[in-house]
């Protein structure tokens, strides 16, 4: 663990990490011997993914620890060497956040939409049959074709709905 840094003020983090990775861009062309960054771009590959794996698990033994000051200082340094990770690599911060954007919108659409947005989709799919609410257990919704794996209170596994038309869970 390193010294911590005191004063901390808060930042903008798309200026900032921009900023950072200019400056790593910039020593691609540095000597390895002056400089910790054009090392870790021209060395041994191996030696960089160490280094990222090593501060990954410092930021998760800081989360471990619960002090605030460590997650942050050591998260900075994950950060930092992902960025090196990333430039040696051809991987642009504008690529990275297409593809973080991508994720978002095609992975977790409702994310991005406010809460009253997701109740209207959710009636229309469930008017279109896309989604089935599930009433029984307090609510919920599920794809058409899919079983809960939860059932009713009866024995055997056998839901309320089996027990009401009388049929045993062998008859389903």
């Amino acid at each position: 663990m390193g010294v911590r840094t005191a004063n901390v003020q808060p930042g903008n983090i798309g200026e900032t990490l921009t900023g950072l990775a200019e400056v790593i861009h910039g020593r691609r062309d540095a000597s390895p011997q002056e400089s910790y960054t054009a090392r870790l771009l021209t060395d041994v590959e191996d030696e960089l993914l160490k280094k990222l794996a090593e501060e990954a698990s410092e930021v998760i033994m800081a989360c471990k620890d619960n002090d605030h000051d460590h997650i942050r200082y050591e998260a900075g340094d994950l950060i930092y060497h992902l960025l090196v990770t990333l430039e040696r690599y051809g991987i642009t911060l504008d690529e990275l956040a297409g593809e973080l954007n991508a994720r978002r919108r095609n992975r977790y659409p409702f994310f991005s939409l406010p809460p009253l947005v997701i109740g209207d989709v959710l009636k229309r799919l469930v008017r279109r049959g896309a989604w089935i609410p599930i009433r029984r257990w307090g609510g919920g919704y599920r794809r058409p074709g899919s079983r809960s794996r939860r059932r009713g209170p009866g024995s055997r596994g056998c839901s309320s709905r089996c027990r009401r038309r009388g049929a045993r869970p062998s008859q389903r």
